[in-house]
């Protein structure tokens, strides 16, 4: 077996490739067909359609949001690769392995982390919430598990 080609990347390195792929194949703004192969779920995230394969066999299939919806395979395996995991009650966890790999706990020790880990909670947010304004004074920590996240600046007067 032959490992894919951005494989030994780091995940920027790999994602940036990725986006200029998809860039230079759309230069006349005609669609195009592209397929990629990969085992990792984020270089895929602006795919249009996914088609999660498992022992040659096609498993799933359908937009990213409505693979996440499903809670199937495609699901598991992002959560997998995330070091985050969510139960079916919607709760997310975190292991101290993936904690470390933070950039303000990457000195701590593992046992350390194992007790913070069960400081972590689990707070849903609609579309335009606000979760946090600069300069205001705040107690939280924010692990995004799914979504995205837009930051706005006020400019100071």
């Amino acid at each position: 077996a032959r490992a894919e080609p951005l494989s030994a990347q780091d995940p920027a390195t790999a994602d940036a490739v990725g986006a200029e792929l998809t860039h230079c194949c759309r230069t006349d703004g005609s669609p195009v067909t592209l397929l990629c192969v990969t085992h990792r779920m984020s270089s895929i995230e602006e795919f249009d359609y996914i088609i999660v394969m498992s022992e040659g066999c096609m498993v799933e299939f359908g937009k990213r949001t409505e693979l996440l919806e499903n809670k199937g395979r495609y699901w598991a395996m992002c959560n997998s690769q995330s070091g985050l995991s969510v139960d079916a009650m919607g709760r997310a966890t975190i292991g101290s392995d993936r904690l470390q790999k933070v950039w303000m706990f990457a000195s701590s020790d593992l046992t350390d982390l194992v007790g913070a880990t069960k400081l972590f909670g689990t707070r849903k947010f609609n579309d335009g919430d606000v979760l946090f304004e600069q300069g205001a004074p705040s107690f939280s920590m924010f692990l995004l598990v799914s979504g995205k996240v837009r930051e706005t600046f006020k400019e100071h007067k």
